[in-house]
């Protein structure tokens, strides 16, 4: 079985890339299997999640929307010859259809049905533009051989537009503790890209409602991103120096988890939280606003973790303090429970099944 993927690069460290990595380097010990991976710019920076030697890395030298890109991607694939060609590319999947090489054509999507909505559908104008980009999509999916989403939600979606679309959840990068770590340090943590959708705004201030009754905790933010500068302002006009930190990238956030007694999740919407998941496998729960995509499918509310109102504020900072008054470590070992079902082990056999089903 050969396969071939194709992502824009793999040089930024964003939860794309990683997934993307590890499935691969996991598929190449698979017996039988040969697997390439495709990048349109990579411009000679090595992967930031290295790539195991047993998987092939191709570099097409053009955007994906330069007039050469097709061809240098349908000459490519004729000489790889593979199988099965999957993209994580939006923009790649609305041209897979037209491809001749031969082989199966698959669409990842990780992002939600409405991206484009959330995105552009502000105005008149924003409207008219997310429209055509989702029926663009939706165009193309409908031709494809298989359409991988990452969420039952979104699945069920995007079974009114083609009867080919398979929800297929994404795996840890590492595998769950076995025991919570009990952290001592009082502080949480969030993490992700330092921009709108995350919304981390409503952490700061939820946070500056749980410092007045209990000032020697701490928020650490993990990320970078182009509203670093308005987040510090937001944290300094809060008065909340010192008690939410932004602490930029850590190439360790496994290790930054497992030092904090919960997570706090904002994100106005999402694919699938892959965040969500690695908390939990560090041990710790999460509290996550109930924004689509993927919170109400990991988070079981009261459990392991907890889910709030989204955009509700008050709700997230209430359900903060009670993290901090002891229920952080009573949700603890139901949180290392979930994680267990997303691992490796049992999301790769999904995905070799989907292959096998497709040539066979």
């Amino acid at each position: 079985m050969r396969i071939a993927y194709f992502i824009h690069a793999l040089r930024n460290a964003g939860g794309t890339e990683r997934v993307l990595t590890i499935k691969a380097n996991a598929l190449a010990e698979v017996p039988g299997y040969e697997i390439h991976v495709i990048t349109a710019r990579q411009r000679g920076v090595a992967p930031v999640f290295p790539l195991s030697p047993k998987v092939s890395l191709h570099n097409l030298g053009t955007n994906e929307n330069s007039i050469r890109f097709k061809r240098r991607l349908n000459n490519l694939l004729r000489s790889i010859k593979p199988d099965i060609t999957v993209s994580l590319s939006a923009r790649t999947v609305k041209r897979l259809p037209s491809l001749s090489d031969g082989s199966k054509k698959v669409g990842e999507f990780h992002f939600t049905h409405d991206k484009y909505q959330f995105k552009y559908g502000y105005g008149l104008f924003g409207m008219c533009y997310a429209d055509w980009r989702t029926h663009s999509l939706e165009s193309a999916a409908k031709k494809l051989d298989a359409f991988v989403v990452l969420t039952r939600a979104d699945a069920e979606k995007w079974s009114e537009v083609t009867r080919r679309v398979h929800q297929i959840y994404n795996p840890l990068t590492f595998n769950p503790l076995k025991v919570p770590p009990l952290s001592k340090d009082k502080r949480a943590i969030a993490v992700g890209r330092l921009s709108e959708e995350k919304n981390f705004q409503d952490a700061i201030h939820a946070w500056k409602i749980v410092s007045r009754k209990y000032p020697d905790w701490t928020l650490d933010i993990f990320g970078e991103g182009p509203l670093r500068q308005n987040l510090e302002g937001l944290i300094a006009k809060n008065g909340l120096q010192g008690k939410v930190r932004l602490k930029g990238f850590s190439a360790n956030i496994r290790e930054e988890m497992s030092r904090s007694r919960f997570l706090v999740m904002t994100s106005r919407h999402e694919g699938f939280p892959m965040v969500l998941l690695e908390a939990m496998a560090s041990g710790i729960p999460p509290v996550s606003y109930n924004c689509p995509t993927g919170p109400r499918e990991i988070i079981d509310d009261g459990r392991n973790g907890f889910l709030v109102g989204n955009g509700n504020v008050s709700e997230l900072a209430e359900r903060i303090i009670e993290m901090i008054e002891g229920k952080s470590t009573l949700l603890a070992k139901a949180a290392l429970e979930t994680a267990d079902m997303f691992t490796m082990g049992r999301i790769i056999p999904q995905w070799i099944e989907l292959f096998e089903s497709l040539v066979h």
